[in-house]
């Protein structure tokens, strides 16, 4: 497509890159993660990659495949132990009901998931139940993430690096919405910067569907300072839940540093301050910006397209329309 064609803005993998070809260092987990050399089904566990509230994260080998791939189990801390063997059971007896409607939602997204295709989402390439839990399955892709950039560069990012890494992302958020899919957990580190192929959106732990049911589940997971305040509040959640997560990981990219928590913006009703931002980027980016991270959620633009737009203003490609227009052109409509 000729958008990361630039050698010198792809990232070199890393021994402790998350999800790339090396082993990355073990983090510490509360739970019991299923020891490297013990298989799940066809899937022979290599080490652990990361972990969340309501997963764990593997490095596996697919024999069939014959290639490593990144497992996903649903293993939530606060309500499973590991059993006997591989299994896992409810920490109590009253805790099952809400282990099976997690595991239930964990499923049922993992599958809706599996049938986004999108160059830039990664792709769950199976889904299935074992050891009484589910699992989903994706590609291990080399690269860094988005955190490492903004870390090594430390927030200096300027309007080039956002308008190449950002409308890929931004445009993969748009097919989950229009598949009815929220994603609730965009930061710097689920955008993974691959070495070949552009940015690529990770880790569904937190997605849900946009039924009525889904939109005010108690079963959330949020990353503090890209979270918007409905999500705290556990109200009802829309396309622009992750609108706001997506001014976030901006506002990281060109400050350093995540913006403070949408509970505290509440409590003091500030302006959102960006020191030093408009030197890298232009008035429009910091309108989109600003608008992005509006507190109400009916204040924000309603869908990633009119946030895009502006986003994108003074881009080359003038418009996100464009953008769509030339990416799914090029693109050959296989995912990986």
């Amino acid at each position: 497509m000729g958008l990361f064609n630039n050698r010198n803005q792809s990232p070199k993998p890393a021994a402790d890159a998350g999800r790339n070809g090396d082993k990355p260092p073990v983090p510490k987990l509360k739970r019991h993660p299923i020891r490297s050399g013990e298989s799940v089904d066809n899937y022979l566990i290599e080490g652990v990659i990361g972990g969340g509230g309501f997963s764990i994260v593997y490095r596996a080998f697919d024999a069939s495949a014959g290639e490593s791939v990144v497992l996903k189990e649903y293993f939530p801390n606060l309500l499973a132990v590991r059993g006997q063997g591989t299994e896992i059971r409810p920490v109590t007896p009253k805790k099952k009901t809400a282990f099976d409607i997690g595991m239930q939602q964990f499923f049922a997204e993992a599958h809706a998931l599996s049938k986004v295709r999108h160059p830039h989402v990664i792709n769950i390439t199976n889904v299935f139940r074992s050891n009484s839990t589910a699992y989903m399955v994706s590609r291990l892709q080399p690269g860094k993430d988005l955190r490492w950039m903004i870390k090594r560069c430390q927030g200096d990012l300027d309007q080039a690096f956002i308008q190449k890494v950002m409308p890929p992302i931004i445009s993969g958020v748009d097919t989950l919405h229009k598949n009815g899919i929220l994603h609730l957990d965009i930061k710097p580190a689920n955008i993974l910067l691959r070495t070949v192929g552009g940015p690529m959106l990770l880790d569904f732990g937190a997605s849900k569907t946009m039924s009525r049911e889904e939109r005010f589940s108690s079963f959330q997971t949020l990353t503090p300072g890209f979270a918007p305040p409905e999500q705290h509040h556990k109200k009802e959640l829309g396309p622009g839940s992750d609108i706001y997560a997506i001014g976030a990981t901006i506002y990281a990219c060109v400050t350093g540093r995540p913006p403070p928590t949408s509970l505290k913006r509440e409590q003091k009703e500030r302006e959102l301050k960006l020191k030093g931002a408009e030197k890298n980027v232009s008035a429009s980016v910091i309108e989109a910006l600003k608008w992005a991270l509006e507190l109400k959620i009916e204040n924000r633009p309603h869908n990633v397209t009119e946030f895009a737009n502006l986003l994108m203003e003074d881009s080359e490609w003038g418009s996100f329309d464009h953008f769509q227009e030339e990416l799914f052109r090029n693109w050959n409509g296989v995912s990986i």
